[in-house]
């Protein structure tokens, strides 16, 4: 797949909106703290 990018810096100052969408809070997850710990599994490596 020859795909060929070019990275330019963009100041907040002139592209500020796409900014917001990841300052923006995402809200309250009510299952992250409904887990059950039995349920849970650790890979260690």
């Amino acid at each position: 797949m020859g795909y060929t990018f070019k990275i330019e810096y963009c100041s907040t100052n002139h592209f500020g909106q796409a900014d917001g969408l990841s300052r923006l809070p995402v809200g309250p997850d009510v299952s992250f703290d409904n887990l059950d710990p039995g349920a849970v599994r650790l890979v260690a490596t």
